[in-house]
C-alpha cells in the first residue's frame, strides 16, 4: 500500500507591528474591505529572515535532524532577488546537507501551492523529507490601492509520508487569462477594475478549480469542514461561498486577511496553519491559492497524528501578541521615507 504524503509538520510566523486601518483611513480616507489591520514588518525582516523564524521554529517543534530533510523549496513574490536563489542560501542558512535539492517558486501568489504540489510529486512513496517555505513581505508606493491591503507573514510546511498530520488528498488546476493585478521589474503594482477582476478572474478561477477538484475526488463541497480560499481583503473570499453555495462559515477558521492583510503566496497557508491549530482527526480542509485567473485547489484530510503535533507558536499567539503603530513609523518600517 502507498502512504499518502502529507503535511507533517507546519510553523508560522508574522511581524508583530500592526498598522490599522483607522489609522491609514486617517491618513488617505480610505481602507480595505475586511481587513482590521495588516502586519508590518520591521527594518531588519523580509521573506528571507521571516521564513527561517518559521522553519527553526518548526525544526525545534519537531525535533528532527536537518540531514532528513532531501528537498528545500522556497515560494515568495517578494524574494529580494531578482537573480539569486534563496534555496541554496537556506541550505546554508539552516545547516541542511549539501546535496538536497533546491528549488525558487515565484511569479505568483500561487507560489506556495506549486511548490507544495511539486513537493509532493518529487517525494512520490519514499520516506524522504520535503521543506517548503512560504515568505511574503508586500509593500507598495503610499496612498495606492495595494498599500492599504498588503500584509508580511511565512509559513513553513514539513513534508512526507512518515506520520503526517494532515493528508493530501488532491489537486486540481484551472486557468484563465486575465491581468487583475502585476508587477514587472523594478516597477510598482498595478491592478485593473475590482469588479471586472471579481467577474472574469478570481470568482470563475477560484469556483472552477474547486469544482474541478470536487469531481475529480468524487466529493461535495459540503463534505468539507474547512474552506479556505486566496484573501485579498476580508470580504472577496465571500463570492466563493454564494457561487459555489456552501455556508460562508466554513471560510471563518481561515480568515487571516482581518488580522493580516492580503499575504499573497503566503493567504491560504496562514489560513491552513489557523486552520490546523484547532482541528480534529477526520476534518477535511481546501485550500484555493489564486492569481491572475489561475488556480491551484488542494484537498486534505486530518488524520489521527494531529493529536502528536500542533504549532508552537499558534497563528491566535500572533493574532493577540502585536505592537500597533501610526503612519509615519510604518513608513519608516518599510523604508518608505
Amino acid at each position: 500500500m502507498i502512504k499518502l504524503i502529507g503535511i507533517v509538520g507546519y510553523q508560522a510566523y508574522i511581524p508583530k507591528y500592526r498598522l490599522s486601518m483607522k489609522e491609514l483611513r486617517s491618513v488617505w480616507q480610505q481602507a480595505a474591505p475586511g481587513i482590521d489591520e495588516k502586519s508590518v514588518p520591521y527594518r531588519d525582516e523580509d521573506s528571507i529572515t521571516m521564513g527561517v523564524v518559521a522553519v527553526e521554529n518548526l525544526l525545534v517543534n519537531m525535533q528532527i535532524e536537518t540531514d532528513k530533510i532531501d528537498a528545500i523549496y522556497f515560494a515568495s513574490i517578494s524574494s529580494p532577488y531578482i537573480d539569486k536563489p534563496v534555496s541554496t542560501l537556506l541550505v546554508s542558512m539552516l545547516g541542511l546537507k549539501e546535496n538536497v535539492f533546491t528549488t525558487d517558486i515565484g511569479g505568483s501568489a500561487q507560489s506556495g501551492a506549486m511548490a507544495l504540489i511539486n513537493c509532493q510529486r518529487f517525494l512520490g512513496d519514499s520516506d524522504k523529507f520535503g521543506l517548503i517555505i512560504i515568505s511574503d513581505c508586500l509593500k507598495s508606493k503610499p496612498g495606492s490601492i495595494m498599500e492599504r491591503h498588503f500584509g508580511s507573514g511565512a509559513v513553513a510546511l514539513l513534508v512526507g509520508n512518515n506520520n503526517p498530520i494532515a493528508d493530501i488528498t488532491g489537486s486540481y488546476a484551472y486557468s484563465i487569462e486575465i491581468s487583475d493585478r502585476w508587477k514587472g521589474i523594478d516597477q510598482e503594482y498595478k491592478t485593473g477594475d475590482d469588479r471586472f477582476i471579481k467577474q472574469f478572474g478570481y470568482i470563475p478561477a477560484v469556483s472552477n478549480a474547486i469544482s474541478g477538484l470536487l469531481e475529480k475526488l468524487g466529493k461535495d463541497i459540503n463534505d468539507y469542514t474547512h474552506i479556505i480560499v486566496q484573501q485579498p481583503d476580508g470580504k472577496t473570499p465571500g463570492y466563493i461561498a454564494k457561487s459555489l453555495k456552501f455556508d460562508k462559515s466554513k471560510m471563518n477558521e481561515g480568515n487571516i486577511a482581518k488580522y493580516f492583510g492580503d499575504l499573497g503566496s503566503v493567504s491560504v497557508f496562514m489560513g491552513l496553519a489557523k486552520v490546523l491549530d484547532t482541528a480534529e482527526e477526520g476534518d477535511e480542509i481546501l485550500i484555493a491559492a489564486y492569481s491572475s485567473g489561475g488556480c491551484h485547489a488542494i484537498g486534505f484530510k486530518v488524520n489521527s497524528n494531529i493529536e502528536n503535533y500542533k504549532s508552537n507558536p499558534p497563528v491566535q499567539y500572533y493574532i493577540n501578541n502585536k505592537i500597533n503603530i501610526n503612519y509615519i513609523k510604518y513608513l519608516q518600517y518599510l523604508e518608505l521615507i
